[in-house]
């Protein structure tokens, strides 16, 4: 994807004539704008479930410990523990894709830019501009999000590959006793 300086998105508004430009281009702002919003609401939704997951599958493994680790040893319970700090840090990147994250708004004095209020089709241009600046601020904070709820997606599937082999070698180790 490639993206603009704020002098390309000055230049390129400086660069026509038709103010249906300014229309389309206002219209498709206020769409990606709408989109990006969206699409981090949706990711801290998505963390706070991943979050709540992984800390109920620690409950569980914690609480049912005694039945688990009963006549267990050494390394056999290792991969349990390993699932349980694993659960422990994909809960933390969940948890820490979901913090506040500071990103730039529309201020006051964007909304009414004294030097644009000669004309409308001007302040229009001029809202564009800080349209695509806080459309690139926040993409920028869910691409964080977003990398964080990759680690913690991982970090759970190798939480359950370990929970499987453990679960495996309790199995074997029962069957052989």
């Amino acid at each position: 994807m490639e993206t603009l300086s704020e002098k390309d998105v000055r230049d390129r508004l400086d660069s026509y004539i038709d103010p249906s430009v300014t229309d389309e281009l206002y219209h498709f702002g206020e769409t990606l704008l709408r989109d990006v919003l969206e699409r981090v609401s949706k990711a801290d939704t998505k963390a706070g479930a991943m979050a709540a997951y992984a800390g109920g599958l620690i409950t569980l493994l914690v609480s049912t410990s005694g039945l688990w680790a009963k006549d267990q040893a050494g390394w056999h319970l290792v991969l349990p523990i390993a699932a349980i700090g694993a659960l422990f840090l994909s809960t933390f990147f969940a948890v820490s894709s979901m913090t506040l994250k500071r990103s730039e708004w529309f201020s006051p004095n964007e909304w009414m830019k004294q030097e644009c209020l000669e004309t409308g089709e001007r302040l229009r241009r001029y809202h564009i501009l800080t349209m695509w600046g806080a459309s690139e601020s926040l993409e920028t904070v869910y691409e964080i999000k977003l990398s964080r709820l990759r680690k913690a997606q991982w970090i759970t599937l190798a939480a359950w590959i370990l929970l499987a082999l453990a679960f495996l070698d309790i199995a074997a180790l029962r069957t052989t006793l």
